[in-house]
């Protein structure tokens, strides 16, 4: 039996050695086999501690204890293994195992809270990653400082910091479309109302060489505070929701700001704007009094297409619209559901669909080539991939490795393959407190 038990778990542990710890291996699996397969002719062998030195596997190996000359039994037989797999894509193990050692491809701390991540949408910046942070200091009066962070995120050599620049606190960063004529640029909402334009550069410094992003442009739009951000570029403009409950739209020319126009749009803290992909005279809003609304921006101020009161429990955390089906549109809210919408009807959005996702829904994303595959931020409750599909929506994969808030949350942008999935895509994710940024690839993209 021991022998068999022997056989059978070493096949196993084989896959994680190094030749000369094979070796080692196999010596003690024989001195361990002799210790307990006694004979009536053997006098009774006393307990052996056996020591077992190697770089990778380390840790105690200690078992037997005989008590007769025929084998009465043994306590435990205790073998600890550390696996460091010799390269990211180890398959080797069983199925779970390797698994999950594909799943994490990187993590590091940052500076500060992390409240937002972005890949670049642009060709050929789709390795970019933008990071942002928000950090309240207590004070009279209290100080919100923050960062901006860039880093190449690939799936074999995992996170590289190129760029990192002290910003007030920022509460949304957004890349321009990629459809977009101009060059990569980065607008960023912060904490003292202003909107930035970052615009992404290469640094050709025989010294430094990498990827920066420079400032633009800055402006002022409000005492309150900037707390989500959106592009419509079809019209060259920027859409801005903020702490006091207004939105305001912002022109853009020529890499150059100017507030357009401003309104009162919500009673409490505006979470969400999102610009309709097919109508961009339309303006999506969610706010804390849970009013999911739209607006005409055709006329100044604009004017209340629909305003939903009675969906949502709590407030509206985010909106997304399906970039693949300009019909189908996303809510999250505070009362941990994700919401899907048919607005067809432009007056009177109808709900399709329902479900719980076991946290605030704080982050939507859309998957860039997945039509029906969509990345959640559920605060309290981690990251889930869902799946909408014709007759209701699933959770088909969840990531709870953040010990924090989950807020931040993308997709990069990789190749469609033929079948129409990414394989090569990687998601990233970034949590508050605890200031950490994951770099992983969700099994449920993998095996399509």
């Amino acid at each position: 039996m021991m022998s068999m038990w022997l056989r059978r778990n070493s096949e196993v542990w084989l896959h994680f050695l190094l030749p000369d710890d094979i070796v080692m291996f196999l010596r003690l699996c024989r001195r361990l086999r002799s210790s307990l397969i006694g004979h009536p002719s053997r006098p009774m062998r006393s307990p052996k501690c056996l020591k077992w030195k190697s770089s990778h596997i380390v840790r105690r190996i200690l078992l037997i204890k005989c008590q007769s000359w025929w084998f009465v039994g043994f306590r435990c037989l205790l073998l600890k293994v550390r696996v460091y797999p010799r390269c990211r894509s180890c398959t080797c193990g069983n199925r779970s195992s390797s698994a999950k050692l594909r799943m994490d491809v990187d993590s590091c701390y940052l500076d500060g809270n992390a409240d937002a991540v972005e890949f670049c949408p642009h060709h050929p910046f789709h390795h970019i990653l933008a990071v942002a942070t928000y950090t309240l200091e207590e004070g009279n009066p209290p100080h919100r400082s923050g960062s901006i962070s860039l880093f190449s995120a690939d799936a074999n050599v995992g996170l590289e910091l190129l760029h990192r620049a002290p910003t007030t606190g920022i509460f949304d960063i957004k890349w321009n479309p990629s459809g977009d004529t101009m060059h990569p640029l980065l607008a960023q909402a912060d904490a003292d109302g202003c909107v930035s334009l970052l615009s992404l550069q290469s640094k050709s410094d025989a010294e430094d060489h990498g990827t920066a992003l420079r400032e633009v442009h800055t402006e002022k739009i409000s005492s309150a505070m900037c707390l989500c951000v959106d592009w419509n570029t079809s019209v060259g403009s920027i859409s801005l929701g903020l702490s006091d409950g207004s939105a305001s739209i912002v022109t853009v020319r020529e890499s150059q700001l100017q507030l357009s126009q401003s309104w009162a749009a919500h009673e409490y803290e505006l979470w969400a704007t999102t610009f309709d992909a097919c109508r961009p005279h339309l303006l999506y809003t969610g706010a804390d009094d849970c009013h999911f609304s739209c607006w005409d921006l055709r006329e100044s101020p604009s004017n209340l297409v629909f305003q939903n009161s009675k969906s949502h429990k709590m407030g509206v955390c985010c909106i997304a619209q399906n970039p693949m089906n300009s019909n189908m549109l996303l809510t999250g809210s505070y009362d941990e559901s994700l919401r899907l919408w048919d607005i067809r009807s432009t007056s009177k959005p109808v709900i399709e669909k329902s479900l719980c996702l076991g946290g605030g829904v704080w982050r939507i994303k859309h998957h860039p080539y997945i039509s029906n595959l969509v990345l959640a931020a559920c605060m309290h409750n981690g990251f889930a991939v869902v799946r909408i599909e014709e007759v209701d929506a699933i959770v088909v994969e969840t990531y709870r490795k953040h010990e924090s808030l989950a807020y931040g949350a993308d997709w990069q942008r990789g190749v469609c393959l033929e079948d129409g999935s990414d394989r090569g895509s990687l998601v990233a994710t970034c949590s508050f407190y605890d200031q950490l940024l994951r770099l992983w690839k969700p099994e449920s993209v993998m095996v399509k």
